[in-house]
């Protein structure tokens, strides 16, 4: 009793601090979109997922450099399926998100969906990413980031400011709080559920695979009360970008990635249904409302429950 007591209060501090530092993150993410001149949606791709990506992906390339490439494929790939599921499916429920720039639906979402696309093709000719395969993936993750990085730099409406060093501070400061609060609500979560007799299934399903993600949630969650969903939507194409070509490319550089049976019959598919659903509906809306929200979540919802069907059978 004394031990749920403590985790207890344990999980709603981390959900505070979470909460404080996705403010924080949010604002200032915001606030340097207008100082360099460019749209929420593009501080969401290049500063925003690299930023709440950098733990993960620390984590995923250190299996990998430790012999145990697995999960840094688990990572990566349960990692981007939540994004789009469930955090940005979340954030255009709360609120109808602002019209997005074209180049998200025309350009960022079919490079999203094509380097899965590549990866799970990669997976299926030799039921594993080989160190070439790895690489091919490391390279077109890059070349996307210079030229998506060189063409927001073409736009002149940059302005001078001396907020950008304590802007800067600011993100830093609530991505930490982000990443903090995030792994004290995972830790506190999981212990919690012990205590309480819930089956590991349901702890490995649902904790543990969304505790990778809860910064990309939190950011999204924030962005969509603030009036600025786009960046959650850049910050979520950004880090699947991220988690699909550098982090799962450089992990399979290092270590050939084997790939399980049920993550070629069942992951790919249902993430590449994701990806066709938010294309689809950002296509047809031009943003992000519960429209193109609730349909992602339900497909989301189908998943977890297959996968539940597949560890239980």
């Amino acid at each position: 009793m004394v031990s749920i007591l403590i985790l207890s209060v344990a999980l709603v501090a981390s959900i505070i601090i979470l909460a404080k530092g996705s403010d924080i993150f949010t604002d200032a993410a915001k606030e340097l979109s207008h100082i360099l001149g460019i749209t929420y949606t593009v501080v969401g791709i290049l500063i925003v997922s690299i930023s709440t990506t950098l733990p993960e992906n620390t984590v995923s390339i250190y299996s990998a450099a430790t012999g145990a490439p697995q999960v840094a494929f688990g990572n990566g790939v349960g990692s981007i399926i939540f994004n789009v599921g469930v955090a940005v499916a979340i954030g255009s429920i709360l609120k109808k998100g602002n019209k997005l720039d074209s180049h998200v639906y025309m350009e960022d979402i079919p490079v999203m969906m094509g380097l899965t696309l590549l990866a799970w093709v990669f997976s299926y000719i030799n039921s594993d990413i080989s160190r070439l395969e790895g690489t091919i993936l490391l390279i077109l993750g890059i070349v996307y980031y210079v030229l998506r990085f060189r063409r927001s730099k073409s736009r002149e409406n940059a302005k001078r400011s001396d907020n950008l060093p304590k802007m800067i501070l600011l993100l830093l400061t609530g991505l930490l709080m982000v990443v903090l609060g995030s792994v004290g609500l995972k830790e506190s979560g999981v212990r919690i559920a012990k205590e309480l007799g819930v089956p590991e299934i349901y702890i490995s399903i649902v904790l543990i695979a969304v505790g990778t993600s809860i910064p990309e949630l939190a950011t999204a969650v924030a962005s969509a009360l603030k009036g600025v969903g786009e960046i959650s939507v850049g910050n979520v194409i950004g880090a699947n970008i991220i988690d699909v070509s550098i982090a799962v490319g450089l992990a399979a550089v290092i270590c050939p990635i084997p790939i399980d049976p049920q993550s070629l019959s069942l992951t790919f598919p249902f993430t590449l249904a994701i990806f066709l659903i938010f294309e689809i509906g950002v296509l047809i809306r031009k943003r992000m409302d519960w429209t193109v929200g609730l349909p992602l979540l339900l497909v989301y919802y189908g998943y977890v429950y297959v996968l539940y069907l597949s560890y239980t059978s």
